[in-house]
């Protein structure tokens, strides 16, 4: 018997791995954090969603300096999640998905 894809688990590893290998402040690791969020929203947790997306922006401003291309994409999925998280409402997954580290 096959087991089932659990796209949620596969990104929780990842950012268990990939920190030990590249370090906690790796863009890779942020990158990581984004992806798990963008699954987590999948699932209807917007909130955890958050506060993953939120250690992905913490790690992309302090790797990048701030005008940096790569801190514009997390940081625009922050605010959306942000904003989704205050109104109770869930965020246009297609407005999140184009927006990787």
């Amino acid at each position: 018997m096959l087991a089932r894809a659990r796209p949620d688990v596969d990104a929780k590893r990842a950012t268990v791995v990939a920190p030990q290998v590249l370090g906690k402040e790796h863009p890779s690791v942020a990158e990581s954090y984004n992806n798990l969020a963008l699954v987590t929203c999948d699932l209807r947790a917007d909130a955890e969603a958050l506060q993953y997306s939120e250690k992905c922006m913490h790690i992309a401003r302090n790797f990048y300096p701030p005008d940096h291309p790569q801190v514009s994409p997390p940081l625009s999925s922050l605010q959306t999640l942000r904003r989704s998280v205050r109104a109770g409402c869930t965020p246009c997954r297609a407005s999140l998905r184009g927006q990787q580290p």
